[in-house]
């Protein structure tokens, strides 16, 4: 399970070109999520997000995670929506459980 064209700017997408022949390359993703639950599915191995991958128990961690592979998230919201009182509350809350997540 590898990311497609669409997610060529992910550092693993970059790591799977140069280091993973095409010919084992079974199964292209368009995003992180389809990349996971193509995995999920038996459909093969991938490189995926620790928070996308820890919380299921049919997942089996292969190897450590490797930071040089890390994929930034953001959390965005419409300009007009920054000072709301709700939206702002829950961004923090978003931010911390990103920010405790062990990888």
């Amino acid at each position: 399970m590898v990311p497609d064209d669409a997610l060529s700017h992910l550092a693993q997408a970059r790591w799977v070109a140069a280091n993973v022949p095409e010919a084992r390359r079974a199964v292209c993703a368009d995003s992180l999520v389809a990349m996971a639950e193509a995995v999920r599915q038996g459909m093969g191995a991938g490189m995926l997000l620790c928070l996308l991958a820890d919380p299921d128990r049919e997942l089996v961690r292969m190897a450590s995670p490797d930071a040089a592979l890390d994929t930034p998230l953001w959390i965005l919201t419409h300009p007009d929506l920054r000072g709301s009182a709700r939206v702002r509350a829950f961004s923090d809350f978003l931010l911390a459980r990103l920010q405790a997540s062990p990888c």
